[in-house]
């Protein structure tokens, strides 16, 4: 249990583990147990007391976070990734089939704004050697022929496929 000291803004200017310390210039509240935890963490250096405020207009006791809580954000988003082969229920499938005995890839993606991105498709595990690249639109079916590789290695997996992630799940299969 932690007993806080505070002004009249609500900024915490000191904290302390006993409850017989006083300092008459600030206010003072004794913290419950429930927001222990978070005190805990701010003496072991996971938080700074700069992060909380104390909401002095409310009848209960109350720590206000100053900053907006982030949600944990991918470190993958926006950069380049390989698609994994035999993916299911993904946000982007990409199916590789036969049309009119020719290999096509369908790429159908869903995402919450219309947008334009391309996927790369490079000699197995070599992003540096493109053979085809193809420019998508997000929500819309998408269909190309693959004519810059052999379609042995199409048919037998010889290949990687590349994108800037944009999409939280993404897959291929081949048909």
């Amino acid at each position: 249990m932690y007993k806080i000291f505070y002004d009249d803004s609500g900024n915490i200017w000191e904290y302390t583990k006993v409850m017989s310390h006083e300092n008459n210039q600030l206010n003072s509240a004794i913290v419950p147990d429930d927001l222990s935890s978070i005190f805990d963490d701010i003496t072991i250096g996971k938080y700074s007391v700069k992060k909380f405020k104390v909401d002095i207009d409310s009848k209960e006791f109350l720590l206000i976070d100053l900053y907006p809580s982030v949600k944990d954000e991918d470190v993958f988003l926006n950069k380049l990734v390989e698609i994994n082969y035999n993916q299911n229920n993904t946000d982007l499938a990409i199916t590789i089939k036969t049309i009119n005995s020719k290999p096509h890839i369908l790429i159908e993606g869903k995402h919450d704004q219309d947008r334009k991105f391309d996927i790369m498709m490079t000699r197995k595990k070599n992003i540096n050697f493109l053979y085809q690249n193809f420019e998508c639109e997000t929500n819309k079916s998408n269909v190309f022929e693959v004519d810059q590789i052999d379609y042995r290695d199409i048919f037998s997996g010889n290949f990687s496929l590349y994108y800037k992630k944009i999409y939280s799940s993404a897959g291929y299969t081949i048909l």
